[in-house]
This record gives structure tokens, C-alpha cells and sequence, in this order.
């Protein structure tokens, strides 16, 4: 299969380099196109009233000055138009996509960008704890989860996929999970102390997931140590795919 790889973090991004051996494990015809800057929660912002200049970097690599969306397009609409990918890789993102935070990512903006183009989508999270990441979790069993998702729930075209932070002694289980509903606090802006200008402020917000225990929701199974999959298109509105439950849960070989 061809596979289209991008993500929101910025070409430079050390998560991309993962994405794409991810996909090389999957096919021998894989393209990336990258927004060329950090675009992290631009969603699935396109750039209607600016042109962009695509440069290429490498065999089959390509650089936008654009959204993660604008990447999508670009490489359906105009790289690969006369042969679209089977599937758009996005990630791997630096930090979990959980909940309502899911609105602003533009990780799972590029693949519901896709799923609008009629193109199966599966974005990439690894979540981490302190300042440090470590990718190990989604270098070793994204390819994994995605032939367990794949066998298992073919009428779902568009995946957001959550990686724990660390690995245990044992395989994780995937578990297939809904979204969780948090209480954002008042949105904050405070001072960006590198900024010469002292107008200059950052947004930010506070959330606060102590109460979120249902094993059932994202941010309860990665804190259990799951590979936590939650359907963005397709599973609502298919009578035919029941909720999750126990039964949605899969221990992980490989």
C-alpha cells in the first residue's frame, strides 16, 4: 500500500523519524510531506489565502510552509494525484492526544483532513512523564496495533492511536476507547519570558483528569499502561460496531 506520512510538530521533528519507520515496516512506498515549523493545534486549519512553496528534501520527502492539513492536501491533491494513498500517517506526535484536546491537534487534524478526502487516517501519540520522551513505545508496537485494528475493525477508516509512556515487563493490551470529558479551567495567558516585547503572552490551559477512572476512556487506559485506540470517523454512526467493552481489548504479541 502507499502510505503518506506528515505530522504537526515540524519536519525536524524526531517523532516523524518514527512515523516513517513505522510505515517502512508496512510498505516499501511511503512519501512524507511535513509542515516545514512547529503547526502543533492549527487542527485542520488549511492556508486558503496564502501560496505555499513545497521544497524537496529527499527521495519521496518533502517540506511545507503549512498546516499539517495543508500537507495532506498537498500530497493528495498534487504529489500523489494521480495515485492517492491508501493510508495517512500522522505523528508520531510529541505527547498524548486525549479528550477534549483533541479539538485543537493538528496531528488529528491531518488525519481527519484525510478521512474527508475519502482516505483511511491513523494519527500517532506517545504520551511521556517528566521533560524526557521516549518513542520506544510506538517504535515497537504501532505496526502491531494497526494490523490488530485493522483485522478487527475494518468499518473504521480514521484512528487516533495513544501510546503509554513507558513499557512494562509484559505486552500491552490495545484497548479500544472513547474520549473523556474534562473541565478546562479559565484559559490563561501568562508571560513569555523570552519574548522582548513584555506585551507578549502565551495561551495555556489547566485540566485536571483525577476523576477520569472508567477503563472504558482514553486517558484512563493510558494511565493503565494501554495502547488506547479511539475511533474520530465511523464508529459513531455504525449501528453494526458495538461500544467498548472488556471484549475490546486485545493483548499485543510481537
Amino acid at each position: 500500500m502507499r502510505i503518506l506520512v506528515t505530522n504537526d510538530d515540524g519536519v525536524d521533528a524526531p517523532g516523524l523519524r518514527v512515523a516513517e519507520a513505522i510505515a517502512a515496516g508496512l510498505s516499501d512506498d511511503v512519501w512524507t510531506v511535513a509542515p516545514s515549523s512547529n503547526r502543533s493545534g492549527t487542527g485542520q486549519s488549511v492556508s486558503l489565502h496564502e501560496p505555499l512553496a513545497c521544497i524537496q528534501q529527499g527521495p519521496k520527502q518533502y517540506v511545507l510552509p503549512g498546516t499539517p492539513a495543508d500537507c495532506v492536501m498537498y500530497g493528495v491533491g498534487h504529489l500523489l494525484r494521480d495515485t492517492p494513498p491508501d493510508v495517512v500517517f500522522s505523528g508520531v506526535n510529541h505527547g498524548a492526544n486525549l479528550s477534549d484536546s483533541i479539538m485543537y491537534s493538528g496531528t488529528i487534524g491531518a488525519v481527519l483532513a484525510a478521512e474527508h478526502l475519502g482516505i483511511a487516517g491513523v494519527a500517532l501519540s506517545q504520551a511521556y512523564r517528566g521533560e524526557r520522551i521516549d518513542f520506544e513505545p510506538s517504535r515497537r508496537w504501532a505496526r502491531t496495533a494497526l494490523h490488530t485494528l485493522w483485522a478487527q475493525q475494518d468499518a473504521v477508516r480514521c484512528w487516533s492511536i495513544n501510546f503509554p509512556a513507558t513499557l512494562g515487563d509484559t505486552a500491552p493490551c490495545l484497548r479500544i476507547v472513547r474520549e473523556a470529558r474534562l473541565p478546562v479551567s479559565q484559559p490563561r495567558w501568562i508571560a513569555d519570558r523570552d519574548a522582548q516585547d513584555p506585551r507578549q503572552q502565551r495561551l495555556t490551559f489547566a485540566y485536571d483528569s483525577r476523576h477520569v477512572t472508567d477503563p472504558d476512556r482514553d486517558i484512563a487506559a493510558l494511565r493503565n499502561g494501554r495502547v488506547a485506540a479511539m475511533a474520530l470517523r465511523g464508529a459513531r454512526s455504525d449501528p453494526n460496531i458495538p461500544g467498548p467493552s472488556a471484549a475490546f481489548e486485545w493483548p499485543m504479541r510481537g
